[in-house]
């Protein structure tokens, strides 16, 4: 472990200096490539995945805008006609195919490897496949643990004179692993705004001519409840189920559950021109009486409703933890997340 933990810290390093972002290849059944997207004595290119609703293996494309045959897509990649996989129309008809998307995020285990899929949670841990093939703990945000819980803010998630990288979660010397998070966001410089809204990430995708831009927006103490550790935990948990096969419907309805917590829709609005979906985080008991007490809400964010949920799901996580994250800490904010076209 130790010999692993001097070369994770090598390449970190390394790759600190040069732009974070690199190229993951989604399968047609929404899952993230662990090996490469090739063809493999194949006529279509496939790889091995994980997070799909396949089995081990399933299509992929080269490049962005191509089918698993590596032909033109004359149409959008997507799930059509109530399909469970995505396609796309060609020369040939309809073919399988699979999203190149930038990622912008660097993950480190709690062992100092890089992970080369998303961190999920297991049931116990947040794990990922690491570039040596083994499933290690990680963290899904930075300074989250591997188990979902918060640093504390004196005490971010470092080796601190060991080979491994954990973080206190309590004054009571209450510990536990986490992984090393390098993003893209971490060297944005922030705008705050006049109206006090502050942008805290722009990440732009040159390859598919988008960007990414998260806003933090203050909202009242009384509009947001401050979470427990443990409902911080068991929150995070629930988030992590939020992948590339998720939906989100566009009228009211509970998406997902645990024991106390829900992931709710809230209905859509309109703003300039654009439909967005109202999606937070509750506490499963009734609101305290009158508005002036505590709501349930932990957790709340804004985005579009035609945003790819198959590409850009990691970063609908990211923003209902950072939400929940703000409130925890006592400075609640909503996150919207915007798609512009460059």
């Amino acid at each position: 472990m130790f010999l692993r933990s001097i070369v994770g810290w090598l390449l970190t390093a390394v790759l600190l200096p040069l732009a974070l972002s690199r190229q993951v290849y989604t399968t047609s059944n929404g899952g993230t490539c662990r090996t490469a997207c090739e063809q493999y004595k194949k006529e279509y290119y496939w790889c091995e995945h994980t997070g799909g609703n396949s089995g081990w293996w399933d299509y992929c494309s080269p490049e962005e805008g191509y089918d698993s045959y590596y032909r033109p897509c004359l149409s959008g990649c997507q799930k059509v006609m109530g399909s469970k996989y995505e396609q796309c129309f060609t020369s040939e008809g309809w073919s399988k195919c699979g999203h190149v998307v930038e990622e912008f995020d660097r993950l480190y285990t709690s062992d100092v490897s890089l992970c080369v899929t998303d961190c999920m949670f297991d049931g116990k841990y947040f794990k990922c496949r690491d570039i040596y093939g083994e499933n290690e703990k990680c963290s899904p945000l930075k300074d989250v643990t591997a188990k979902g819980e918060t640093c504390r803010k004196d005490h971010p998630c470092d080796s601190h004179g060991y080979d491994y990288t954990w973080c206190y979660t309590s004054y009571n010397e209450d510990w536990d692993y986490c992984g090393k998070v390098f993003s893209d966001c971490d060297y944005h410089h922030r705008r705050k705004r006049a109206d006090g809204d502050e942008e805290i990430c722009r990440i732009t995708d040159t390859g598919n001519n988008r960007q990414l831009v998260l806003t933090a927006v203050p909202v009242p103490n009384n509009n947001f409840r401050q979470p427990s550790q443990d409902q911080f935990t068991e929150a995070s948990n629930l988030i992590s189920r939020v992948d590339a096969n998720f939906c989100f419907p566009d009228r009211i309805h509970t998406m997902a559950s645990s024991e106390n917590i829900r992931l709710d829709m809230q209905g859509s609005f309109e703003r300039d021109g654009v439909r967005y979906l109202n999606v937070q985080l509750q506490l499963n008991q009734p609101r305290q009486g009158s508005l002036s007490r505590r709501a349930t809400t932990i957790s709340q964010i804004l985005f579009p409703q035609d945003l790819d949920t198959v590409v850009f799901s990691r970063y609908i996580r990211r923003a209902l933890i950072t939400s929940m994250r703000s409130a925890y800490h006592g400075l609640p904010v909503k996150i919207i997340i915007t798609m512009n076209s460059i």
